[in-house]
């Protein structure tokens, strides 16, 4: 159902979050105790130093949680820590360091020339031991040298039964690409390249020569920005951003903001992600989207004496698309809306209750931070803005 109000709003903070805006009043706040990396606008992946926000002109901040490399040697692949094979008919591969200018702008892409496979159950390829139990993900930027041909990224505990895999179609242009992987026994293995005994890939396979950036596995059921590795596993610690909330109303105001997840919904999320939480004790205004496949999202309002809990029912949530996340509350009742597309929908509508914000905020509203001060939103939030009705 369609949505509307004409409700005039007074803006108290506005915070675009595309720009570095410590130091403003207004201002988010970073807090992430690592260097880590994401992808610009282009394509590029950049550096941010401890504490910097990752902030996307087209998607505003970048928020994630922590999350481990379970794999070393990333971006060094002719190291004694990668092993490589061809069996049968198959060539076992040439790796060759620094073959490359790699996404972030370095000359630190390896090549890796696969040979061909005649027979059903040869191979040619590059794999290491990986993640722990349970659910995990694989990632790797890839590129061909000249043309097109296609590689193969793969799981296997043995390398002959079990195989979960993603043709990795490439060209002359760096594109990243996953394969999530459901819980398995035995021994897990990161594997690129050509394995007939896998029975998705083709009995058959001509050469093909690739550069190869960034080998990630992680546990989780989506892959993250990237976490670069040597001797030693890495782990990207989690964002934690903050605002201020001087002169935030209580009895009546709204807030919008533009929220853009790193996940679907429907991939056995692992929490609850809050992506606006005023207060510590879970009061005032507070957000989260669901923890399972239904990708429920509520609006939590109240004082210090109890709350109103709005539940919104299922819906779908698509990585990499921007929703726009507006509510107002104020004489008793409760309102909440998303946007997808141009396409404005009315989730809540006249909740009666506890529909006030607190009578005190905290010093500061902590933007997308988890229940369990470990997991955080997993996505980029912009255009955050106060108002008062």
């Amino acid at each position: 159902m369609a949505g509307s109000c004409t409700t005039t709003r007074t803006i108290i903070n506005d915070i675009p979050l595309r720009n570095n805006l410590r130091g403003s009043s207004t201002a988010a706040t970073m807090y992430r105790n690592c260097v880590a990396w994401a992808e610009d606008d282009n394509g590029v992946v950049q550096s941010y130093a401890i504490h910097i926000p990752r902030i996307s002109p087209t998607k505003g901040m970048l928020v994630e949680e922590a999350r481990k490399n379970e794999l070393i040697w990333t971006n060094v692949l002719d190291q004694v820590a990668w092993s490589h094979q061809g069996i049968g008919n198959g060539t076992d591969p040439t790796i060759t360091a620094d073959q490359a200018i790699a996404p972030d702008g370095t000359m630190t892409a390896d090549k890796i020339d696969f040979g061909p496979c005649g027979t059903g159950d040869s191979n040619s390829i590059l794999f290491r031991s990986t993640a722990p139990a349970g659910l995990f993900v694989e990632s790797v930027y890839l590129r061909t040298v000249t043309g097109t041909g296609s590689v193969w990224l793969g799981h296997s505990p043995d390398g002959v039964a079990a195989w979960q895999s993603v043709e990795c179609a490439c060209d002359t242009t760096w594109r990243r690409f996953t394969l999530p992987v459901s819980s398995v026994s035995g021994s897990r293995y990161f594997i690129l390249g050509q394995d007939g005994r896998d029975a998705a890939q083709p009995a058959t396979f001509p050469a093909v020569s690739v550069y190869a950036w960034n080998a990630q596995s992680e546990v989780g059921s989506f892959t993250t920005s990237p976490i670069t590795a040597s001797a030693a596993q890495v782990t990207r610690a989690a964002d934690i951003a903050t605002c201020s909330t001087t002169g935030w109303p209580t009895k009546e105001g709204s807030i919008t903001f533009d929220f853009t997840p790193g996940w679907s919904s429907g991939g056995a999320l692992a929490s609850t992600y809050y992506i606006l939480d005023s207060r510590t004790t879970e009061r005032g205004i507070l957000f989260y989207i669901g923890n399972t496949a239904t990708g429920d999202i509520r609006l939590r309002t109240g004082n210090t004496d109890g709350y109103t809990d709005t539940s919104a029912g299922a819906m779908t949530w698509t990585a990499g698309t921007t929703y726009r996340i507006e509510a107002r509350w104020g004489k008793g009742n409760t309102f909440l809306w998303r946007t997808v597309a141009g396409v404005r929908t009315l989730l809540v509508s006249n909740v009666t209750g506890a529909a006030r914000m607190p009578d005190g905020y905290t010093a500061a509203a902590t933007l997308v931070q988890a229940n369990t001060g470990t997991l955080q939103s997993n996505g980029s939030i912009s255009n955050l803005r106060v108002g008062r009705n």
